[in-house]
């Protein structure tokens, strides 16, 4: 692997890291409100995207980058998962259910194949798939760990949530936000983390 192809798993990794991080703060911040289905959707959606662009914001001055001004808007998470498959390429549709397929539990399983996309010569947007695999990685041992957590504080019974779905549903916006975003992990990582903490709710 030469340095470009490890500079890209790395940030994957972070977009990752940032994923879980965001929905710390997320969860942070709805902490003692509890969130039921009296309050109004809307109310919901916007309190999460106040969540998110505080971490965006909180994070891009802290690494100094060029994106401090930037933002998420609802559209952010609004193509459907639909939409997003249908403009894979067969290379990248390849990888992606390679890894919805893979133990996410098995690091080197998961690492062999960050290796393997980011040193397939002709696979392009190499970066989003990484990222996509690194998030849903990412996604799935954070709700392994906070699923009751998160179960109280949206006042539903685990069962009634797809939480396999749901880190599915980052990894997915993960992808797409790296691709739209001039490739911003922290923008990337936000992003995922908005369309999970929606999912946990409206699932």
């Amino acid at each position: 692997m030469n340095e470009n192809q490890l500079e890209m798993i790395s940030i994957g990794k972070e977009v990752g890291r940032l994923h879980n991080a965001c929905l710390d703060v997320i969860y942070n911040d709805f902490t003692g409100e509890g969130i039921s289905r009296s309050i109004a959707d809307e109310a919901i959606k916007n309190r999460f995207l106040a969540s998110v662009n505080k971490f965006i914001k909180m994070n891009s001055e802290a690494t100094r980058t060029d994106f401090v001004d930037v933002e998420i808007t609802m559209d952010s998470v609004d193509k459907t998962i639909e939409e997003i498959k249908a403009t894979l390429s067969v290379r990248e549709k390849f990888y992606i259910d390679k890894a919805l397929s893979l133990d996410m539990s098995n690091s080197d399983l998961v690492n062999n194949l960050l290796i393997e996309i980011s040193t397939d010569q002709d696979l392009m947007n190499k970066q989003a798939v990484i990222c996509f695999v690194t998030v849903l990685e990412a996604s799935t041992h954070y709700w392994n760990s906070h699923i009751e957590e998160w179960q109280q504080m949206l006042d539903k019974p685990v069962t009634r949530v797809n939480w396999g779905t749901v880190a599915t549903f980052d990894a997915w916006y993960g992808y797409q936000a790296m691709l739209v975003s001039a490739m911003n992990p922290i923008v990337s990582g936000g992003t995922a983390a908005f369309a999970s903490g929606l999912a946990a709710v409206f699932s």
